[in-house]
C-alpha cells in the first residue's frame, strides 16, 4: 500500500514537471512570435540597415578623443560610427543618433541585439 502511494506521488510529480516544462516552452514560443511580429509590424528601419558595415574604430570615437572610459559599445548600422552606451558618461551612441538621425545601432562586440532609437525597441 505504501509503495503504491509512493509510485502514485512520483507519477503526479512527473506529470507536474512535464506540464511546467510544456507551459514554459509555450510561453517562450509565444513571446518570441509576439516579439518578431511587433518588430516587423512597427519598425521598418531594421530591414534598411547594413549588417555588413564595419566599425570605424575599436572603441568609442569620442571617448578616445576625450580620454574617458566607456561601459559598453554600440555601432551605428548606417555609417559604422562607434559610440558608448547610455550607461557611460558620454552617451555618445545616442548623441550620434540625435545628430545624424541614423535610427539603428547594434551592441558590440557580440552583435546579439539591435536597437531602433526612433521606435525605442529591440530586435
Amino acid at each position: 500500500m505504501v509503495l503504491s502511494t509512493l509510485i502514485y506521488i512520483a507519477l503526479v510529480i512527473i506529470v507536474i514537471i512535464i506540464i511546467v516544462v510544456l507551459l514554459r516552452f509555450l510561453f517562450n514560443a509565444l513571446f518570441a512570435i509576439f516579439t518578431i511580429m511587433s518588430t516587423e509590424n512597427r519598425c521598418e528601419h531594421y530591414a534598411r540597415t547594413n549588417e555588413d558595415v564595419n566599425p570605424k574604430t575599436e572603441g568609442c570615437e569620442e571617448c578616445q578623443v576625450e580620454g574617458t572610459n566607456w561601459v559598453a559599445l554600440r555601432m551605428c548600422l548606417t555609417c559604422g560610427h562607434v559610440g558608448c552606451c547610455d550607461s557611460s558618461l558620454g552617451l555618445h551612441a545616442t548623441k550620434h543618433y540625435k545628430e545624424t538621425s541614423h535610427p539603428v545601432m547594434v551592441a558590440l562586440p557580440s552583435k546579439q541585439w539591435r536597437w531602433c532609437y526612433l521606435h525605442k525597441e529591440y530586435s
